[in-house]
């Protein structure tokens, strides 16, 4: 953040915002209320291990194209080339997986909720003669 209180990657983080809680509630919805800590921490390590793994794979496609030459002394048109092929392998990937997840993910899985206590039943915290 800048010091006039601009951040200029408000923009880009702006996806990312919108995309997180969904994902989050998806993960922690399809399963019991007593799993959900479990699913949580389940699909923070598979985001994490996609992340790394992406970066790795979009930067061996980089890596084919430019070669072993300093970045500084790859001919614009070959970085272009191989900045492409990423966007259209990550644009493909992106369709792939919003398709399973069409497929996949179906209302019925999701966890009912928990059913409330049932407060007039459950007054015993309110008795004053159990207070020591």
């Amino acid at each position: 953040m800048r010091a006039d209180g601009h951040d200029p990657a408000a923009g880009r983080k702006l996806p990312e915002q919108q995309v997180n809680p969904a994902l989050a509630s998806i993960a922690v919805g399809v399963v019991p209320h007593r799993a959900a800590g479990m699913a949580s921490g389940i699909n923070s390590t598979f985001r994490q291990v996609g992340v790394a793994t992406g970066i790795a794979v979009f930067g061996t496609l980089l890596a084919a194209r430019v070669g072993r030459r300093p970045l500084a002394q790859v001919p614009r048109a070959v970085f272009v080339s191989g900045l492409n092929e990423i966007l259209v392998v990550s644009g493909v990937g992106a369709l792939v997986a919003a398709v399973a997840a069409l497929a996949l993910i179906r209302a019925r899985d999701f966890a009912l909720p928990a059913a409330p206590p049932d407060l007039a039943q459950n007054q015993d915290h309110l008795d004053p003669s159990r207070i020591r």
